[in-house]
């Protein structure tokens, strides 16, 4: 079979598939393409289906900044000196950089709402983990502080239905190491 024969074969398979040719103009049937599927052309599309929102997005960024400011208290009245707040570069942001006696604290704000299934600990993964050392590494290579790194978690969890309403927050000091 020559090329123009295997040509001649995969536009009747796609003729008989389709009820087209190759080329698009139908044979039996118009068939075009509506929205990446085939469809009979003048048949009226299908509506998609949608999913009811399940929970109100608005909470949370409401969240997120509500336990960032609680956490930055919290450490505060616990002797720590706020450095430095969302630290940013190419490889990610750092929520806070404080100060804790010979500590240079790289700390990572975690909130959650109270009975969420994963705890604001576990949602700090190992990729993340990797995220903030080298967003540390950097700040460090920027910022000559002579303190040693540490790297923590503040767990922040909220009320249900009130994002900015703390419930409880806990410091892990040393929640994980640069040798992830």
């Amino acid at each position: 079979m020559n090329g123009a024969e295997k040509r001649g074969a995969a536009e009747s398979a796609t003729e008989s598939a389709h009820g087209e040719t190759a080329s698009g103009a139908g044979k039996s049937r118009a068939m075009k393409k509506r929205g990446g599927n085939w469809a009979v052309a003048g048949a009226p599309a299908r509506e998609k289906k949608t999913k009811p929102a399940t929970r109100d997005n608005t909470a949370t960024p409401l969240r997120g900044a509500a336990g960032e400011a609680a956490a930055v208290r919290y450490l505060e009245d616990n002797g720590c000196r706020v450095v430095a707040r969302n630290v940013r570069c190419r490889y990610g942001e750092i929520d806070i950089v404080a100060e804790d006696g010979v500590c240079l604290a790289f700390i990572e704000v975690k909130a959650r709402r109270a009975g969420a299934m994963v705890s604001p600990r576990e949602a700090v993964t190992l990729a993340k983990q990797k995220k903030i050392v080298q967003t540390a590494l950097l700040y460090l290579a920027e910022h000559d502080t002579g303190k040693q790194p540490r790297f923590d978690v503040v767990e922040v969890t909220t009320r249900r239905g009130a994002p900015e309403d703390v419930k409880e927050i806990v410091h892990l000091r040393g929640a994980f190491d640069a040798g992830v």
